[in-house]
Formats: structure tokens, C-alpha cells, sequence
């Protein structure tokens, strides 16, 4: 995808912040929930794939500019 390429939301899902892993768990600040939850790596590798890999990736801003 490029910048400014449009995108088409599942209707029924949310967006999660990952915020740590370990070798059994992704962590995720979930906003539905309010609250940090865990997953097992598995179960979230496998429903990662099947809604097309999609993430969005944050930087931190240039501070020279």
C-alpha cells in the first residue's frame, strides 16, 4: 500500500495497540475492552494472516523538522 491509498475496514473488527510479546503471548491495549489483554501468539499469527496482514506502523517524528 502507498500513502493515501484508500482502505476498506471490516465492518465487525477493531484495532488493537500491540504493547509487548513473550514467547506464548501477544499483549495488546485493546480500546474495546479499555483494559490490556493477551492472546496466544498462534490464535493471533493465524487471524493476522487471514484478514491480509494488515498493520498500520506509527514513527516517531523527525525532530529536525
Amino acid at each position: 500500500a502507498e500513502i493515501g491509498d484508500e482502505f476498506s475496514w471490516p465492518t465487525t473488527e477493531h484495532c488493537m495497540l500491540l504493547t509487548g510479546y513473550d514467547d506464548e503471548y501477544y499483549y495488546f491495549a485493546d480500546s474495546l475492552e479499555g483494559i490490556t489483554v493477551s492472546y496466544e501468539r498462534e490464535q493471533c499469527e493465524r487471524v493476522f494472516k487471514e484478514l491480509g496482514s494488515q498493520a498500520v506502523v506509527l514513527n516517531a517524528a523527525d525532530k529536525e523538522n
